[in-house]
């Protein structure tokens, strides 16, 4: 009798073969995203001068970015060239591959202070 192999399932076309024929690949899936929130008690807790209502709400005020969660997947793939090729494309989708180089936000907060220096030093009066 001749043994059986798994079927798998292409997690890029849907075609099924045995799974020898088919190659696992790990793919970055996002799965949440946080945000700082506010609510009415928040508001009235600062206003009425609570430190840490007070804190929140500032941290929501200035600090508008959030974070986006990404999990790794281990997914069936065919040996399809396009298939391939979307696995490929679908595991540099992590965040570190997405987001901003550092030396962009290292050089914005170089000439942003330089800016403010700038500002400073026009404003004060000669003597």
């Amino acid at each position: 009798m001749a043994r059986q192999h798994a079927r798998r399932t292409c997690h890029f076309c849907g075609a099924q073969a045995p799974q020898p024929e088919m190659s696992r690949q790990n793919i970055f899936i996002e799965s949440g995203q946080s945000k700082a929130s506010l609510s009415g008690a928040t508001i009235i807790g600062a206003a009425a001068g609570s430190r840490s209502a007070r804190s929140s709400l500032v941290r929501t005020i200035f600090n508008t970015g959030g974070r986006t969660y990404f999990r790794q997947r281990e997914v069936w793939c065919c040996d399809d060239t396009s298939c391939l090729e979307s696995a490929k494309e679908a595991s540099r989708q992590s965040r570190k591959t997405r987001g901003v180089p550092i030396w962009v936000g290292v050089v914005a907060v170089i000439v942003f202070g330089l800016f403010l220096i700038l500002l400073i030093a026009a404003a004060q009066p000669a003597p």
